[in-house]
C-alpha cells in the first residue's frame, strides 16, 4: 500500500468515507480487504467510485484500515489497505445504555445521536410508561441505524442493540463492577468519569421512569444525575446524557 495514505488519510477525516468490511474478507499478511454486498453497491453504483479512492473500512467491532481502491467486477471492490487502528475513535468511557422504548421514530433519533456520541451498546426498555411497542420491524432499522450513525461520524465500532428488556431483568444482567446512572430531575451533577470508565445510563419514556422504577434502579446501584436546568425530551435527554458523560474524555482528531 502507498504510504501516502497513511500520512494524508487522519489528516482529511471529514472527506473520507467509511464502509463496514466483514472480518472474513480481511487479509491483513497480504494487505488486501474485498467489499460485498449493499456496502460494495454503494459505493460502486451510488458513490460511483473508481481505482485509487481512499476509505476507511471498519469491522464494526472497533477496528479500522485505511484503504485505496485498488480493482472491482461490478459486485464488488479490492482495496489494498494499511496497518490496522484499534480502538478508532472510540472514547475513553464505555457507556451502556439502557433507554425505555419511545413512540414513533423517537427511539431510532436517540440512537443515532447516541452513536454518534460514542455509546458503546444500547439496550431498549420496557418500562410502565412505555407505550410503544418493539417489533421485529423496528429491531431491524435499529441496527442498520446504528450502522448508519457510526459511519456517518467515523467511528470503528457499530454499537449492539439488545433485544428488548424489562427494566428489572436489564438491571440484573448489568456486571457488578459497572457504576450505574438514571436521568432524574433533582439528582447529582453529571460526573467527570476516568479514561476506561465503564457504566451504565438508564433514561426514561416521556414521562419519566415512575416512583417504583426508581426506587428499583436505586435498589441496583444506580445514581440520580441531574442534567441541567433544562427540560429535554426523551431522546434528547438520552443523547445529552452520552455526550456530557463522555465529553471529558474526549481529544480532538489530529
Amino acid at each position: 500500500m502507498s504510504e501516502f495514505i497513511l500520512d494524508v488519510l487522519p489528516l482529511r477525516m471529514s472527506q473520507i468515507e467509511v464502509y463496514r468490511v466483514f472480518p472474513k474478507f480481511v487479509d491483513e499478511p497480504a494487505g488486501v480487504a474485498e467489499l460485498e454486498g449493499d456496502e460494495a453497491r454503494h459505493l460502486l453504483q451510488v458513490r460511483r467510485a473508481v481505482a485509487g479512492e481512499r476509505v476507511m473500512l471498519i469491522d464494526g467491532a472497533g477496528s479500522a484500515w485505511p484503504a485505496e481502491l485498488i480493482e472491482t467486477n461490478g459486485k464488488s471492490a479490492r482495496f489494498s489497505i494499511g496497518e490496522r487502528l484499534d480502538r478508532w475513535r472510540e472514547p475513553g468511557v464505555a457507556i451502556h445504555l439502557g433507554l425505555a422504548v419511545l413512540k414513533g421514530d423517537h427511539w431510532l433519533d436517540a440512537l443515532d445521536g447516541c452513536v454518534q456520541a460514542g455509546v458503546q451498546q444500547v439496550t431498549p426498555l420496557k418500562t410502565d410508561r412505555s407505550i410503544a411497542g418493539w417489533k421485529e420491524n423496528k429491531a431491524r432499522r435499529a441496527e442498520r441505524r446504528s450502522l448508519e450513525a457510526a459511519k456517518q461520524c467515523g467511528r470503528g465500532l457499530v454499537p449492539p442493540i439488545d433485544s428488548l428488556h424489562r427494566l428489572a431483568e436489564w438491571c440484573i444482567k448489568l456486571p457488578d463492577d459497572v457504576e450505574r446512572f438514571v436521568c432524574e430531575a433533582g439528582g447529582n451533577a453529571v460526573p467527570i468519569l476516568p479514561n476506561g470508565a465503564e457504566t451504565a445510563v438508564a433514561v426514561g419514556p416521556e414521562g419519566g421512569f415512575t416512583a417504583d422504577e426508581i426506587v428499583l434502579l436505586e435498589d441496583h446501584g444506580f445514581k440520580r444525575i441531574d442534567l441541567g436546568a433544562r427540560r429535554f425530551r426523551a431522546e434528547m435527554a438520552a443523547i445529552v446524557a452520552v455526550s456530557r458523560l463522555i465529553g471529558p474524555t474526549e481529544s480532538p482528531l489530529p
